[in-house]
């Protein structure tokens, strides 16, 4: 039954994103996150290696919050929740924009330069998320980049109408002032991408690379994407 598993990923996200009620504007409501689960022992290493990334700006939002009440969590082990760039969408959506989740990818940085993709895999084309793909072939160098300013990092592709742009950019001004980072780019046929004269794409640094500056530093942790919604202000009490 493989063939009717195609796409099952980019179909749990976008469920995810129209649950969405995050208003970038008052920094209220619910988002997305990502739930990495990490023994006690290696709480602080963990919570070090998302700060390094965080300080660099690679990823999607400034923040994360740890706990130990999942239901999900096993004996020893406490929660890292960090927000799923999938809040974007759903705020996107909420002002009338329609957006799809084309592409994740390995993104290639030199000097702190943003220089292009390097591999994409399409969501609607794969039966797994691609960038935890990535992350465990050992492919990224997301410390190299938040230590460096070169290495491989990890970032998505979204594409809206090319009417909506400027309506995209308000929400994206939004987000920023809440906390979140800005794109790497926004427009058409950016940096190595496929030029669509009617389509805009949009370029976020993923939020999976602290795990990746995790992962690549040997702590053995393992993260479930768009694990579901909380609210905003979780962020905020931490």
């Amino acid at each position: 039954m493989i063939d009717d598993r195609m796409g099952f990923v980019i179909s749990k996200l976008e469920k995810l994103a129209f649950n969405v009620t995050f208003n970038p504007e008052t920094s209220t409501g619910d988002v997305g996150y990502n739930l990495t689960v990490v023994p006690y022992e290696f709480v602080d290493d963990v919570a070090q290696a998302f700060d390094e990334v965080i300080a660099g700006g690679y990823t999607f939002y400034k923040g994360y919050c740890i706990t130990d009440q999942d239901p999900r969590l096993p004996e020893g082990h406490a929660g890292f929740l960090s927000a799923c760039s999938i809040t974007m969408d759903g705020v996107l959506q909420n002002h009338g924009i329609a957006v799809n989740v084309v592409y994740g990818g390995r993104f290639s940085i030199v000097d702190s330069r943003p220089v292009g993709f390097v591999d994409l895999i399409g969501y609607k084309g794969t039966t797994v998320d691609p960038l935890p793909l990535f992350i465990n072939a050992g492919l990224t160098n997301v410390h190299g980049v938040a230590t460096t300013g070169t290495g491989i990092a990890l970032a998505n592709v979204r594409e809206v109408t090319n009417k909506a742009k400027d309506r995209v950019e308000e929400c994206v001004e939004h987000m920023v002032k809440a906390g979140f980072v800005r794109p790497v780019g926004i427009g058409d046929g950016l940096f190595n991408l496929r030029p669509d004269p009617y389509r805009l794409s949009i370029v976020f640094f993923s939020g999976m690379n602290l795990v990746a500056n995790a992962v690549e530093k040997g702590y053995p942790i393992y993260t479930e994407i768009g694990a579901g919604i909380m609210p905003f202000s979780r962020f905020l009490e931490e």
